[in-house]
């Protein structure tokens, strides 16, 4: 017998066929999943529910594999039932709680992947783990827990789904289930379960979201730890990272701190703020770190990576190491072809009522860190320069593409960064238009490419590589045109760092996985 529409649970909708042998279930599409066949021997019984108008099946194996079949008219039930008579094999109707109560009993069966509450025998719901993105104890309570899911992406624009239910526990046993849970759903997701490598929350501090984390690496995704949340992260989901130098003001310095920061394709929820970007400050203090994998597995799985067993080395580095070897994605690290007044990689000012840090990298410009905000330069239609009235400062908006597309106003920036900004923006016409500028005779270096790609961050040791500013340093143009005379003269112009060639550095070394500038 073969049915059309039926879903297995947690997978796709496809055709079942059940068959003398073997019940055999094959998605629409092979891209979406892989097809399951169960061999009749191997069953030991199986059951129903009617669910509104539409009836799910069970299949109960003898390995302790448990599988739903959804999408079954009340029908196909009658019809289903003397296939499994005439294989001896039970076929019972599954009791169903559907008095309206709000409590029962959890059941977390880790060989099936789920979780389930009944009230008695009767079935209150089921999910399955592996849709499980967060679990966490909202505040400081000891007796709830907040259960997220993953977002589904849906072109429908009416379509609903359950992101996050919160379950009470009595007994103070919410820590116990909430491990339980986090622990089964890393699993079923598809990780090993394991803790590849682990930062301890002393090593550094979380601004977004706030708070100190433990950082966990697994094969397949990393975790953050903290008092009250817990995050889980896929690479799959992390489109880039950044490392950047957290200014000094000084220019001869050495960098005591640096902003990692993490974008995602998938925002992680922290109760109801979601947070697209990820920004860990971490150290420049030299550290130990293990990966608990023997040398030869480590060699096998990643290749030419050059982690070993025990790493040593600044702890920014590792860190940077170590998550572009594991999630194959670039890490990109702020120009070398910009400096500010202070010889920093970036500008203060203010977006909104915020103070932040504007850095502009080679291919994008970063925002850190309230909102955190990164916008490429493909993303922008012009950049230009205003003056504020009644003040010595300056404004430097961003205008992005569309017809809808957002202004961005980088306010409260000090006359004296003008001209380093505008020279650099000037160079980056190939992108977008700059207006309210017009240099002086001057020009900017004809061997500079305008195509240059966004530097990576290091991985190898500076001894290995060109001083942190890049190449010897050279003064931009003097000139500034007329938001310069507006702003009553001005500086000796910041240095701008010029890269004695255009290719892309991955100080890192070896090849970054995750595609395009930064």
């Amino acid at each position: 017998m073969k049915f059309d529409s039926i879903g297995l649970a947690g997978s796709a909708v496809g055709v079942i066929d059940f068959t003398e042998k073997a019940v055999k279930w094959a998605p629409r599409h092979e891209s979406e999943a892989s097809a399951k066949d169960v061999t009749m021997d191997t069953v030991l019984r199986a059951s129903w529910a009617q669910i509104g108008k539409m009836c799910h099946v069970r299949l109960f194996c003898k390995a302790g594999e448990k599988l739903r079949f959804d999408g079954f008219r009340r029908a196909d039930i009658d019809s289903l039932t003397p296939f499994f008579e005439s294989k001896d094999i039970d076929f019972d109707r599954e009791k169903i709680a559907s008095g309206g109560c709000n409590y029962g009993t959890i059941d977390l069966d880790a060989s099936a992947g789920t979780m389930a509450m009944k009230e008695g025998a009767k079935g209150i719901f089921e999910l399955s783990l592996d849709t499980v993105a967060q679990c966490n104890l909202p505040g400081h309570k000891q007796d709830e827990i907040d259960i997220q899911f993953r977002e589904v992406d849906s072109k429908s624009k009416e379509a609903q789904e359950l992101y996050s239910m919160r379950i009470w526990i009595p007994g103070q046993q919410a820590a116990e289930v909430q491990s339980s849970i986090l622990s089964q759903a890393t699993v079923n997701s598809g990780g090993s379960g394991e803790v590849l490598i682990e930062f301890e929350r002393e090593q550094g501090s979380f601004l977004s979201p706030k708070g100190r984390y433990g950082v966990e690496m697994y094969d397949t995704c990393f975790r953050l730890r903290g008092t009250q949340y817990d995050l889980r992260i896929d690479y799959k989901d992390v489109s880039r990272f950044y490392m950047l130098e957290k200014p000094t003001g000084r220019q001869a310095h050495d960098v005591s701190f640096f902003y990692f920061v993490v974008c995602l394709d998938k925002p992680v929820r922290q109760g109801q703020q979601k947070y697209p970007y990820l920004v860990w400050q971490t150290q420049n203090e030299d550290s130990e770190l293990e990966i608990k994998m023997e040398e030869a597995d480590i060699d096998e799985k990643y290749p030419g990576s050059g982690l070993k067993a025990s790493n040593e080395g600044p702890l920014h580095r590792l860190i940077g190491k170590v998550f572009k070897v594991l999630s194959g994605k670039t890490v990109f690290a702020g120009s070398k072809k910009y400096r500010s007044v202070g010889g920093d990689q970036c500008i203060s000012c203010n977006l909104g009522q915020r103070n932040g840090l504007l850095y502009p990298n080679d291919k994008s410009f970063v925002f850190l860190h309230q909102p955190t905000l990164v916008v490429e330069y493909s993303e922008v239609d012009y950049v230009e320069f205003i003056k504020e009235p009644g003040t010595r400062n300056f404004e430097f908006v961003i205008q992005k593409k569309g017809g809808d597309g957002k202004k961005l106003k980088f306010g409260a920036i000090e006359k004296k960064e003008f001209n380093g900004l505008a020279e650099f923006v000037k160079s980056k016409e190939a992108f977008f238009e700059v207006r309210d500028f017009e240099p002086e005779a001057e020009e900017m270096d004809d061997d500079e490419d305008e195509e240059d790609d966004e530097d990576e961050y290091a991985l190898e040791d500076d001894a290995d590589q060109p001083d942190s500013n890049g190449a010897e340093l050279e003064s931009g143009s003097s000139g500034g045109g007329d938001l310069l005379d507006m702003l009553g003269g001005g500086p000796d112009p910041a240095p701008v760092s010029q890269s004695a060639s255009g290719a892309e550095v991955d100080l890192f070394g070896g090849g970054g996985g995750g595609g395009g500038g930064g």
